[in-house]
C-alpha cells in the first residue's frame, strides 16, 4: 500500500496507507524494536545498531533491495526492470514457479520504450497519467513480465474482471477489499489477444492460466486460449477454474461445460483456491465431486465411453497429475 524510503540511510521499508508498519517488513529488515506511534513518530532499531525516525523512512523515495542486499535507487525504466527481475530471481531461488496478475480491466496500447520511460518518470513525480498512458505503461509491463516469466519458466496467471470497492462509504469506514467488490462487465478480448499475440510472435509467451470473473466471458477465454497453444507443451494456455463469485456449484459447472465444449478438458489443471483460508480448501473436494458427476452424466447419456479406467484416468489427471506436470520446470 505504501511508499519507499530513505535516500539518506539507503534503506527500504514498505508502510501501509495509514502509516502503520506491516509485520512482514519487520521480519525482512531485521527490526529489533519499535517505539512510538504513527501520531508521535516511530524510533526503529535495526539489528540493535542504528535508529531511524519514522519521518526519515516515510520520505517517498523509490528504492529496491537487490539479491545481494544492496540498496539501489529507481531512477528510470532500466532500474525498475532490474528491480523486478531481481525479485523474480529471488523468488525463483526459493522455489516459486507461478505469478498472478489482477487485470480488473485489461489495458493495452502499443508503446515504445521511450514513451514508457517518460510515463514512468511522470508517475514518479506525482504527475497525472492519462488513460492512454496507463494502457501503454500497463501493456508494456505485462509484455516485459511475460518475457521474464518465460525466461525463468514460470506460469503466469491473469485474473480478469473485478469491479472493486463499490461502496465508498464502506471503503472509508472499513478499507479496501472488505466485501464490497462485484463483477466488471467491460469487454477485453481484443486487448488480451494483443498482449498474448505480442509475446507469442517472438515465442516468449509463458504458460498462462486465464480466469474471468464474469461468466459471460467463459467462451471468450476458452476459445482465445486455443489460439496460442504450442507444440510440445500440451495445454500450455489454460482456461482456469471458476473464480471468486464463480467457485460455487453453478459457476464450476459452467466453466467445465465451456471448456469441454470448445477445448480439451482432459488437459485442464483443475481447481485452485486463492483465498488463503483453511476453510476454502473443501472447495477442492467440492470441485472433484462436481467433476465426477459431470463425467458420470456423460457416461449415462452415452456421450462418453462406459470405461471407468479410461475416464477415471482423465479425472485423476485433472485433479492432480496435470497440475504436477504443468507447474514443473
Amino acid at each position: 500500500d505504501g511508499d519507499w524510503a530513505t535516500e539518506e540511510n539507503e534503506l527500504m521499508l514498505v508502510v501501509n496507507a495509514d502509516n502503520t508498519l506491516p509485520d512482514i517488513s519487520l521480519a525482512f529488515l531485521g527490526i529489533k524494536t519499535i517505539e512510538g506511534s504513527s501520531t508521535d513518530g516511530y524510533n526503529i532499531v535495526f539489528g540493535g545498531k542504528d535508529t531511524f525516525t519514522f519521518e526519515d523512512i516515510y520520505s517517498k523515495k523509490f528504492y529496491y533491495i537487490d539479491n545481494d542486499t544492496r540498496y539501489t535507487k529507481i531512477d528510470g525504466l532500466d532500474k525498475f526492470e532490474q528491480a523486478l527481475e531481481d525479485r523474480v530471481k529471488f523468488f525463483d531461488s526459493v522455489g516459486c514457479v507461478v505469478s498472478d496478475h489482477a487485470l480488473d480491466v485489461v489495458m493495452y496500447e502499443p508503446a515504445t520504450r521511450e514513451e514508457v520511460e517518460q510515463i514512468l518518470l511522470k508517475g514518479m513525480k506525482g504527475e497525472p497519467i492519462s488513460y492512454s498512458e496507463q494502457g501503454k505503461y500497463k501493456g508494456y509491463m505485462l509484455l516485459y513480465l511475460g518475457r521474464l516469466y518465460n525466461k525463468y519458466k514460470w506460469v503466469q496467471q491473469y485474473h480478469i474482471g473485478a469491479l472493486r470497492n463499490n461502496s465508498k462509504r464502506a471503503l472509508k469506514n472499513l478499507g479496501a477489499d472488505t466485501g464490497f467488490d462485484a463483477i466488471e462487465d467491460q469487454t477485453f478480448a481484443a486487448k488480451l489477444s494483443a498482449i498474448m499475440g505480442a509475446l507469442d510472435e517472438t515465442d516468449e509467451l509463458p504458460k498462462t492460466i486465464l480466469y474471468c470473473l464474469n461468466p459471460r466471458d467463459n467462451e471468450v477465454l476458452a476459445t482465445l486460449m486455443n489460439c496460442f497453444q504450442h507444440e510440445g507443451v500440451p495445454g500450455k494456455i489454460q482456461f482456469g477454474s471458476g473464480w471468486w463469485f464463480n467457485d460455487q456449484k453453478d459457476g464450476m459447472i459452467r466453466q467445465m461445460e465451456a471448456l469441454s465444449s470448445v477445448a480439451q478438458i482432459s488437459l485442464f489443471v483443475g481447481m485452485l483456491t486463492d483465498s488463503r483460508s483453511f476453510l476454502s480448501y473443501p472447495r477442492h473436494e467440492y470441485f472433484r465431486r462436481l467433476l465426477c458427476n459431470r463425467f458420470g452424466n456423460l457416461i449415462e447419456n452415452g456421450e462418453y465411453p462406459n470405461d471407468i479406467e479410461f475416464v477415471g484416468k482423465i479425472v485423476q489427471d485433472i485433479c492432480y497429475n496435470n497440475a504436477v506436470k504443468y507447474f514443473s520446470k
